[in-house]
């Protein structure tokens, strides 16, 4: 026994031993974790696998699995899926950061879908639509800011209600102007091909990986990592434009005195009234913002990925955002990791389904529901320690001064 006790002894040595030393270089660490988390989904697939079909070798099933995992159309699928999550996820940040919460992101999603498709189908110009969708988000935002703000609502109750709203209305109406539950068919935003732009599409050209395929060593290395050059063309223009906004948030929270009076705000309002700032008043605005956000979020899904809208498209997106915002510790860069993060999960269940691996029947259902047990993993043991501003949650009142 005592030789039994000093061999796990030793065991648990090597690990905590290893665990120092991973925690002292955070690159590491997210490495070693993500590709436990990625190898703990092909053993699942695999006893899944197992259950449904029956013997498959296990060897050629984790060399198909893991070359979907790692191919450039996942990532590009990847970056296509995160953007609508990443830019809820951005808004989340504004409206949090202010004290205010706001679950009912998924219905101003609903609303900005449904705003994109149908502005898009009375105008013919989808960047009309786009607009629409944002014009939709600052609808919905105001309302729970009016709520919560003004007159002082429980802030869960009113983002719920928003849900439902959403949710209802949206049938309702997609009924009304079109068949129900779907719309009709209107035009996609553009494409962008980095590759058709002039002089910088031939520089791109000459050094996308694919090129050099057929270079000894480095071409089979090429083979089996993405391209992130393939990744990031393809995508819709308001993909790009998402890009843009998310550098302006975090330039506009971080590096500007507007920004500071948001977190200190979220801080400690009554020390910001006293300081002469308006609290109310940059309540709105952050929520605001955050409705602006989760409308184009919406919009992308719509008429940036898709070309219609269906009830229930969004999917439960919105709280897959907040989720991403809570993972990223309540920060821009952070929320938008997290949001690509989980976003390669759907790109996962995509390829995986789609790719031709042999002797795959997993029912497609487990595949749909990785996502949503991933952040469930992810914000239950990964996350480390995350606190959120200490006035969230807390309606301010001058009162209280």
């Amino acid at each position: 026994m005592s030789v039994i006790l000093r061999q796990l002894s030793k065991i648990s040595d090597f690990f905590g031993s290893r665990s120092k030393f991973l925690e002292k270089r955070p690159v590491l660490r997210w490495l070693v974790i993500g590709f436990t988390m990625l190898e703990g989904i092909v053993l699942f697939l695999y006893i899944m696998n197992l259950l449904f079909v029956g013997y498959t070798n296990p060897l050629l099933f984790h060399l198909q699995v893991w070359q979907r995992f790692l191919s450039t159309n996942t990532l590009r699928l990847m970056l296509t899926f995160s953007m609508p999550l990443a830019l809820t996820a951005v808004g989340a940040t504004f409206n949090e950061r202010v004290g205010v919460i706001n679950i009912g992101l998924e219905g101003i999603m609903m609303w900005g879908a449904l705003a994109g498709v149908y502005f898009t189908y009375t105008t013919g110009n989808p960047w009309i639509g786009v607009l629409g969708a944002a014009m939709f988000g600052l609808i919905n935002a105001l309302l729970h800011a009016v709520m919560t703000i003004t007159f002082k609502a429980e802030q869960i109750v009113t983002g719920v209600a928003i849900n439902l709203l959403a949710a209802g209305m949206t049938e309702v109406l997609t009924s009304l102007v079109w068949n129900p539950g779907r719309s009709d068919q209107v035009t996609r935003l553009a494409i962008v091909n980095f590759y058709d732009i002039p002089v910088l599409g031939t520089v791109l050209g000459w050094i996308r990986l694919k090129n050099y395929l057929d270079v000894p060593v480095l071409g089979t290395i090429f083979n089996y990592i993405p391209d992130p050059i393939d990744a990031l063309s393809g995508h819709s223009g308001l993909f790009y434009v998402g890009i843009v906004l998310m550098i302006l948030a975090q330039i506009l929270l971080f590096k500007t005195s507007i920004g500071l009076r948001f977190r200190v705000i979220g801080e400690h309002p009554q020390t910001a009234a006293t300081a002469g700032i308006p609290v109310r008043r940059y309540q709105y605005y952050a929520v605001l913002i955050s409705g602006f956000f989760a409308g184009l979020g919406g919009g992308i899904i719509s008429i940036g990925m898709n070309s219609s809208f269906t009830s229930g498209m969004i999917g439960g997106r919105g709280f897959i955002a907040l989720a991403a915002m809570i993972f990223g510790k309540w920060t821009i860069i952070g929320s938008v990791l997290a949001a690509m993060f989980f976003a390669y999960f759907y790109a996962i269940a995509i390829r995986v389904l789609g790719g031709a691996v042999q002797n795959f029947n997993v029912p497609p259902q487990f595949l749909q529901m990785m996502p949503f047990i991933v952040s469930i993993i992810a914000l239950a043991g990964f996350i480390g320690k995350a606190r959120p501003p200490k006035a969230i949650g807390k309606p301010y009142s001058e009162e209280e001064e």
